[in-house]
């Protein structure tokens, strides 16, 4: 077999450790938002930036979606909701972790090859946001969720938003009845229902 004029791919490329070792558990690869917000120490390679650039390859349709958000963030881009329609596993949570480590503490981000093609696609200094995210697959009925305010600080979510249905309702159920008025037919099929969470509209 005739010698190939390029090398072969082990002889460029060195494997992480983990790879090597096969160290590497499955679950690190399935990304989770909340864990980045909460910031437990749970997933590193997603929380901590200087991980999360070193494996993230900047294509170019997340460098101008990323482009696109963060003019938009520094008032120059009048595009404000976007809608990702992606097939599971197509990048979405790893799409939202990008634009959270870049504008969550620019000043601290790792010089990194990735970070610096997001920069220059961008072509400006990053803004700093507070950024909030809502991940519905954590959220509980009753109690909502633990959130981190900007101060570092965990609480619940309907606490931290004023919200304390408890106290309020005298009831500890966390449930809100609202009036409604239904009509069920012979068959005992609900025929007509009418409810508004404003009890001052009535039917």
């Amino acid at each position: 077999m005739a010698k190939q004029p390029w090398k072969a791919w082990h002889e460029v490329v060195r494997l992480r450790e983990d790879l090597r070792s096969g160290d590497l558990p499955l679950h690190m690869f399935a990304a989770d938002l909340y864990e980045v917000m909460m910031q437990n120490g749970k997933r590193p390679i997603y929380e901590k930036p200087e991980e999360f650039f070193a494996l993230t390859f900047p294509t170019h349709n997340l460098r101008n979606l990323v482009k696109d958000v963060v003019l938009r963030l520094a008032g120059k881009n009048d595009k404000a909701v976007r809608q990702l329609e992606l097939t599971y596993g197509g990048g979405k949570t790893h799409t939202l972790i990008t634009m959270r480590h870049l504008v969550h503490d620019p000043a601290r981000l790792p010089h990194l090859p990735a970070v610096r093609e997001f920069m220059e696609t961008i072509g400006q200094d990053l803004p700093r946001a507070r950024v909030a995210a809502l991940c519905f697959d954590k959220i509980d009925v009753e109690t909502g969720c633990e959130v981190r305010s900007p101060d570092g600080a965990v609480r619940r979510l309907y606490q931290a938003i004023g919200i304390d249905l408890p106290d309020t309702q005298a009831d500890a159920s966390w449930t809100l009845p609202l009036p409604a008025t239904y009509l069920i037919a012979p068959d005992r099929r609900i025929a007509w229902a009418y409810v508004d969470p404003d009890y001052l509209h009535r039917a």
